[in-house]
């Protein structure tokens, strides 16, 4: 399993509220993040959208968190 970066979690968030498709979304995703592997899908995608909107917990604020202290 591949763990989700912030900009990987952004990236699909900013698209979705695009109007992009989960399918579309996962190619694109596999293009810029992942070389092309086929990584994400249309389930992973749902998932990071799930996460993104439902958790409570703020899985979404938590990627940003980490992603800003690795960045500075």
């Amino acid at each position: 399993m591949v763990r989700y970066t912030f900009l990987e979690a952004e990236a699909i968030d900013r698209m979705y509220d695009e109007g992009y498709s989960h399918k579309t979304i996962a190619e694109q995703i596999n293009i810029d993040f992942h070389k092309g592997a086929n990584i994400r899908n249309e389930r992973s995608v749902g998932y990071v959208i799930n996460k993104t909107y439902q958790e409570e917990n703020g899985w979404y604020e938590r990627l940003e968190e980490k992603w800003l202290a690795e960045v500075k």
